[in-house]
């Protein structure tokens, strides 16, 4: 694979920051960073490309940036994708595993402050999230294969 032109960023917990990725092989690197969640010293990876400064911590990251990101534990994780779609909004997603919906309920939790509640399709281990993360890294949103439900959106503003 040749590498990406653009700059790639990892993060964990929102405020510690590495180039991505840190060798020639971008799977290795995302499975054995996402392998260290533990859902409570570390419960979070963010990846996203071309980010101003990287030392000025989570509060430089525009809205409309594109970025995928999971939290919990190497175990059970939940994956989302923010991206900014061709009519100007952005919108965030939870993904789930393609040609299955539903599932059993499973509640992800992270650093005793936060949980969420997501149906079992959407529960990722570490190794599988990788993937997409390996997915987003070679080929930006739209070639994540996965379900989308949508999390969250912010409309462009109008100013008339």
């Amino acid at each position: 694979m040749s590498e990406s032109p653009h700059r790639f960023l990892l993060m964990t917990n929102g405020h510690s920051i590495g180039k991505f990725p840190y060798d020639d092989d971008p799977i290795g690197t995302a499975s054995r960073s996402i392998s260290t969640l533990d859902g409570d010293r570390r419960f979070s990876k963010f990846l996203s490309e071309n980010l101003a400064d990287p030392l000025s911590g989570p509060s430089f990251i525009p809205a409309e940036t594109d970025f995928i990101q999971c939290a919990g534990n190497a175990r059970a994780l939940t994956v989302e994708l923010s991206e900014t779609c061709e009519d100007g909004a952005v919108r965030r997603w939870v993904l789930g595993r393609e040609g299955e919906s539903g599932g059993e309920m499973v509640t992800i939790h992270w650093s005793n402050t936060g949980s969420v509640e997501i149906a079992g399709h959407e529960a990722w281990t570490a190794e599988q999230a990788a993937e997409l993360f390996v997915a987003y890294y070679e080929g930006g949103p739209q070639s994540v294969a996965a379900t989308r439900r949508l999390d969250n959106e912010v409309t462009p503003s109008t100013n008339d």
